[in-house]
């Protein structure tokens, strides 16, 4: 700009402070949490995150090891990623509750319904699934969750059948981004249906074969509390001027009813 042709002169406005959804007392207490069993454990990493299922508001966010924002240089690439939405995992025996609300709400299953649970073998295809310990012979699908067994998940998910256990899984947000206001999130993986193996169907109803993210199960398992309702993450509750004037106030926002 050459100041001497400037034909207006346009005052600048200070910024606006943006307010989180992050309740601090929570935030302490998740990070205390994630410490001690850091210490306790010794794992590479722990991640931790409290959502607010009716709103998808985020009220913690914590991944440790860490790093200080004041000096972010000093610590290795690893402590600076945001785990909960930058890394996937397989997510073992948490991914029944998704399988299980898929066929009750498709009416293929009931919480009453008793399973062959095929005393903890059961052959499929050429593969042998077994649970843990000795075994059930039967259980109801309610039981099936309480006792976390993979064989009666399988058994669920077959009841559903694999076009609508895919559809279920992409309701309940897998294998797409959640949308939080932050940058570096990814997707997940998902195979498409013309990728399965004859034997997928036993390996997704107990958390193999398809990688999600934290954030994913976290908005996923919220849908369940709230009716059914799938929410997009939530982390800015407002915008204020210096002077605590509101000057936009951000309101939940439902992705669509999966169950």
């Amino acid at each position: 700009e050459i100041v001497s042709y400037r034909t207006e002169d346009v005052q600048p406005v200070d910024g606006a402070n943006v307010v989180l959804t992050i309740d601090a007392f929570l935030q302490y207490i998740l990070e205390k949490e994630l410490y001690e069993a850091f210490l306790k454990q010794k794992p590479l990493s722990v991640a931790g995150v409290i959502v607010r299922p009716k709103t998808g508001e985020i009220l913690a966010m914590a991944v440790y090891p860490n790093f200080d924002p004041n000096n972010p240089g000093e610590s290795p690439d690893d402590y600076r990623r945001n785990r909960i939405i930058e890394d996937v995992y397989e997510p073992g025996s948490t991914f029944k509750i998704i399988v299980v609300s898929g066929a009750i709400n498709e009416k293929r299953a009931r919480l009453t319904d008793i399973i062959n649970c095929e005393n903890g073998r059961f052959e499929y295809c050429g593969r042998v699934l077994r649970d843990h310990g000795s075994g059930h012979k039967s259980l109801t699908v309610e039981e099936i969750l309480e006792m976390s067994s993979n064989i009666g998940a399988a058994k669920v998910g077959m009841l559903l059948g694999e076009p609508l256990l895919y559809e279920y899984i992409r309701r309940f947000g897998f294998g797409e981004r959640t949308g939080i206001s932050l940058p570096g999130e990814v997707s997940g993986i998902v195979h498409p249906l013309n990728k399965w193996h004859k034997t997928t169907i036993l390996s997704i109803p107990m958390g193999h074969e398809i990688a999600v993210t934290p954030i994913q199960v976290a908005m996923a398992v919220s849908a369940i509390a709230n009716n059914g309702v799938l929410m997009k993450p939530m982390l800015i509750d407002r915008l204020e001027d210096k002077d605590g004037n509101l000057i936009s106030k951000y309101q939940p926002m439902s992705v669509r009813e999966v169950v």
